[in-house]
């Protein structure tokens, strides 16, 4: 079954690749890594220090509410 990015932060230990086969990890460094200093700095804030130093599943559950909190 494909997973769907309602579903990514659920159950990372079954799924570490994408069907792209990144792994996320990767995919939340590319991620932050194109976002400009200010989006970073914002990122950052809102994760309560650097987002590159939180684990995959705190990383994505950010990324994941923000983006719900921003429609």
């Amino acid at each position: 079954m494909e997973r769907h990015s309602s579903s990514i932060g659920k159950d990372l230990s079954n799924c570490a690749f994408n069907h792209h086969q990144i792994p996320y990890q990767l995919l939340i460094q590319y991620f932050y890594e194109g976002l400009m200093p200010t989006d970073r700095s914002i990122i950052d804030a809102a994760s309560g220090g650097a987002l590159v130093d939180k684990t995959l599943e705190a990383a994505l559950q950010l990324i994941s509410n923000m983006a719900a909190n921003s429609k």
